[in-house]
């Protein structure tokens, strides 16, 4: 991997990082459950890809969110399935 490669991969995570919030929905915290937050994961999957970015790297993300929001660890458990289904939907 190139300096520029490794570069581009750390702009793409910071984005992920930045835009996960709005993969879930503002109240619930429920993932892609609304057409909008379905969009913004596809996008952020999109990017993921673009970048050679892993599924177990947006998991990650995403799991450090929903530790900092807080959720419950049921709810956790819930989004992290809800999560991978999608991703593995998205053929991640």
């Amino acid at each position: 991997m190139t300096d520029i490669d490794k570069a581009y991969k750390f702009d793409a995570l910071q984005k992920i990082k930045n835009s996960i919030e709005g993969c879930f929905g503002i109240s619930d915290k429920i993932f892609a459950k609304h057409p909008t937050d379905q969009e913004r994961a596809s996008e952020m999957v999109n990017t993921a890809k673009n970048a050679d970015i892993s599924r177990e790297e947006i998991e990650d993300i995403a799991l450090a969110f929903l530790y900092r929001v807080p959720c419950s660890m049921e709810h956790i458990r819930e989004q992290m399935d809800a999560i991978h289904e999608f991703l593995k939907k998205e053929k991640m």
